[in-house]
C-alpha cells in the first residue's frame, strides 16, 4: 500500500478522515456547562510537534504546535475562548459545554519520534450527572518512582454506580473506585480516566497522578 506521510493542509479546508493506523475509539463524556479533556496519551519521553483537532470527520476545530508553552490556533467560531491546552500533556481541553458539541472528534499528531498518529473520540455531552471527581489519597516516592492511590466518586451515586479505570481505551487496570499506579518520574504526566458506569449512561474524569497529587 501507498505509505502516507504526515502533513499539514490549510485549516480552512476540510480534512479526509484517514483509516489507517486508528486507535480505540474513545468515549468521553461531559455535563452541560462542564469541560471535557480529549487524551492525547503521548508515552514519555515524546514530546508533541504538531497536532490537528477535527469535528464530524472534515471540519477543522484548531492546531497545536508543541512547545512551552505550547501554541495553540483555533479555527471554528464556535470554539473560540472555550479550548485550553495544559503544558504539561499537551491535550485538548473543550470548556463551557454545549448540547451542540456532541459528536466525533479525531485528532491527527506527530511527535519528535512518530510521523503520524490519528485519534478518535465520541462526546456526549448530558444535562445530568457531573463527572466524577478524582482525589490523591496518598503518594510515597523514592529512587526513580512514586507511587499513588487515587479515589474516583460520583455526586449521588448510589449503590447503582459501578466504577473502572484505563490508562488507555483498551487498557482497564482497576474496576473498583480505588486505583494503585505506580510511575517513574520520566513518565508522572501520563493520564489515567476514571469513568462511573451509571443506568443511565457514562461519565469520566482524566488526570494525571502527579498533578492531582500536589
Amino acid at each position: 500500500p501507498r505509505k502516507r506521510h504526515f502533513g499539514w493542509r490549510s485549516c480552512s479546508q476540510s480534512w479526509t478522515s484517514y483509516s489507517g493506523a486508528t486507535t480505540d475509539d474513545e468515549e468521553l463524556t461531559g455535563i452541560l456547562g462542564g469541560s471535557v479533556t480529549f487524551p492525547l496519551r503521548i508515552p514519555a519521553p515524546q514530546k508533541l510537534k504538531h497536532a490537528a483537532w477535527m469535528v464530524n470527520t472534515s471540519t477543522s476545530i484548531a492546531t497545536v504546535t508543541g512547545g512551552n508553552p505550547p501554541r495553540l490556533r483555533v479555527f471554528h467560531p464556535a470554539f473560540e475562548g472555550r479550548l485550553r491546552v495544559p503544558e504539561q500533556s499537551h491535550s485538548l481541553q473543550l470548556r463551557s459545554l454545549r448540547t451542540e458539541d456532541t459528536g466525533s472528534y479525531s485528532v491527527e499528531f506527530s511527535t519528535d519520534t512518530e510521523d503520524f498518529v490519528y485519534r478518535e473520540f465520541t462526546l456526549r455531552v448530558s444535562k445530568g450527572q457531573l463527572p466524577p471527581t478524582i482525589a490523591c489519597d496518598s503518594v510515597a516516592c523514592e529512587n526513580d518512582a512514586c507511587s499513588y492511590t487515587l479515589h474516583c466518586a460520583i455526586r449521588d451515586g448510589g449503590e447503582n454506580v459501578s466504577y473502572s479505570w484505563s490508562h488507555t481505551p483498551s487498557h482497564i487496570i482497576s474496576r473498583v473506585s480505588v486505583v494503585h499506579i505506580r510511575q517513574r518520574h520520566q513518565a508522572a504526566h501520563e493520564n489515567f480516566t476514571c469513568t462511573a458506569h451509571l443506568p443511565d449512561g457514562n461519565s469520566s474524569s482524566t488526570v494525571s497522578p502527579k498533578d492531582v497529587c500536589t
